[in-house]
């Protein structure tokens, strides 16, 4: 689950990531730390939970948890990736080598 940001921890008032809908969808843009074999090449389609900020008519923001693919086709397979990256490997106790969204 990607709910982790630099500045925010485990604060949910201080999360900055936006969920924009755009049409049917719904654009997902900011940073979030410490996403445990968040990429990997065990699988050809990478599902995250993100947790994020939305505007709706009713309430001015709310945080949603989000289902974000890191690629997609038309079809449903996988096809083109999504902007995510890994930006990082992580070097702590345990978990070295991880790769880190």
């Amino acid at each position: 689950m990607n709910l982790t940001e630099p500045q925010a921890g485990s604060d949910l008032s201080l999360v900055r990531t936006r969920a924009e809908r755009q049409e049917s969808q719904y654009l997902i843009s900011g940073q979030k730390i410490f996403i445990t074999y968040g990429e990997h090449d065990l699988a050809d389609n990478i599902v995250h939970l993100v947790l994020a900020r939305t505007r709706t008519r009713r309430r001015r923001e709310g945080i949603s948890l989000s289902s974000c693919r890191s690629s997609s086709g038309a079809d449903g397979k996988p096809g083109k990736r999504n902007s995510a990256k890994c930006a990082s490997i992580e070097h702590k106790l345990g978990i070295h080598a991880s790769p880190t969204r």
